[in-house]
Order: C-alpha cells, then sequence, then structure tokens
C-alpha cells in the first residue's frame, strides 16, 4: 500500500485553517482484509499536539482474502438501530465515544467482535 500526503498546513498561522489530502493507491492483489485503519498524530518541531485523526475504512470489491465457498452467503447489513444499539454498547465497554464506536460497527457492519479486537487496538496505539 502507498500513501501519498499532500497539504498546505505547515504555513498555516494560529487558528488558520486548510485541507489535508491523502490519496491511498491500495493494489488489486492486497493482503487486506475488507477493512483497514488509518492512525494520524499531527508533530511540529515543539512534539504533538492537536487530537488524534482516525480514518476507518471498508473495502468493497475484490480485495478478499482467501476464498469463500459457494455456500457461503452475504452477511446481510445491519439496520441503523442495530448499529447504534452496537455501537452504545461498545461505548459502555469503554471502548471511546459513540461515535469512534459507531464508525467501526458500520465499517465491520455490526460485528461486534471484530469491533471489539479493532477498537482495543486502536487504543492500545494512542497510547502508546
Amino acid at each position: 500500500m502507498r500513501f501519498y500526503y499532500s497539504s498546505q498546513i505547515a504555513p498555516l498561522s494560529s487558528q488558520a485553517e486548510s485541507n489535508l489530502k491523502v490519496v491511498i493507491d491500495i493494489p488489486q492483489s492486497s493482503e487486506l482484509e475488507d477493512f483497514f485503519v488509518l492512525f494520524y498524530r499531527l508533530k511540529s518541531k515543539k512534539g504533538l499536539f492537536g487530537p488524534n485523526l482516525v480514518l476507518f475504512v471498508k473495502l468493497i470489491g475484490g480485495n478478499q482474502v482467501g476464498e469463500k465457498s459457494a455456500f457461503d452467503l452475504p452477511e446481510p447489513a445491519k439496520t441503523e438501530s442495530q448499529l447504534f444499539e452496537i455501537a452504545s454498547d461498545l461505548m459502555d465497554e469503554g471502548f471511546g465515544s459513540f461515535e469512534r464506536c459507531l464508525l467501526c460497527s458500520k465499517m465491520l457492519n455490526g460485528d461486534i467482535t471484530k469491533a471489539r479486537d479493532v477498537l482495543s487496538n486502536l487504543m492500545i496505539v494512542e497510547a502508546s
């Protein structure tokens, strides 16, 4: 996977705003699962600053790892209310804000086991 960063952030003065553009090139024969999480920290000469930036990415299309059986049916999509309930449960379990838990559960179509794993790994990375 290749990442290309392009921004106009460096010349900003205090309280100014700008866009950060990230282009992600995912090879066709990727060994990724059907999702990944990007984690960014902003750093200056004085050290880290600002909030951590987290991007939940759900891959759609030909990025399946391994072969699926013809008998493997796709998981039916969860309803919005089911995703909200799962996100609320994850938040109550201490995995972060409701918004973060909701984005993660949407990325994983409500798979709470995978969501716990992703969110706990994200918490470990943030703490280091």
